[in-house]
């Protein structure tokens, strides 16, 4: 396949389509918590000029961050300084000036030269999620197959009995139905419902079955 001059021209400055990528993109080195690289839209977007955010440090993502999704960035360098091999996920991001919290979709890679061995440095490339979609429909189902994705996951803590017996709560069963058809004590459900409540993470029953009912049981 013939490939025009300006058609090649263009493919070989990688720089320029990074540049103009609507994207935030940068690379991050982790030694020293700081972003060593940022392309010209993510300065346009957040209002930093490459500088002023290699200044700040780690408080530049204190500065863009919403204040319950900051941790995530040290879950990220935690997890790719651990092997992980990549990391992806959601996060709320509110540029200078802004009023208006925005959502991001951001995914990270390790970028390791040829002669590195550390995972010092990282890529991250963030998009943003726009309120107005062409594929509203397909968001949805999106969203809903992750969260029943990552609820199922949890499936794996609780043991076969346990898992039982939240299967029954979804279904409607009350606690002595339970216990009934289980064969088992009433205060024995008790204390079932009261170890998958500390395994799942939630104080009260109601938020449990509707977990129960977010998995698919």
């Amino acid at each position: 396949m013939k490939i025009s001059v300006n058609a090649q021209t263009f493919a070989g400055s990688w720089l320029d389509i990074l540049n103009k990528l609507p994207a935030l993109v940068y690379i991050s080195n982790n030694a020293t918590k700081t972003i060593c690289w940022c392309n010209a839209y993510m300065e346009e977007q957040t209002g930093f000029k490459l500088s002023e955010i290699k200044a700040m440090g780690p408080d530049f993502f204190k500065q863009i961050m919403h204040p319950n999704d900051f941790h995530l960035a040290i879950v990220a360098q935690r997890h790719l300084m651990r092997g992980g091999k990549s990391f992806t996920g959601f996060c709320r991001v509110r540029f200078k000036k802004a009023k208006r919290w925005k959502w991001f979709y951001g995914i990270a890679y390790p970028f390791l030269l040829e002669e590195q061995s550390n995972r010092d440095l990282f890529i991250c490339v963030f998009m943003e999620i726009h309120h107005r979609t062409h594929t509203p429909h397909q968001l949805t189902c999106l969203f809903k197959d992750m969260l029943q994705y990552n609820h199922r996951s949890l499936l794996g803590r609780l043991t076969d009995r346990e898992k039982e017996v939240l299967q029954l709560l979804v279904q409607g069963a009350e606690i002595k139905h339970i216990a009934h058809q289980l064969n088992i004590s009433f205060f024995t459900v008790q204390e079932h419902i009261k170890h998958i409540k500390r395994k799942l993470g939630v104080g009260k029953l109601s938020a449990l079955i509707a977990l129960g009912k977010d998995m698919g049981l």
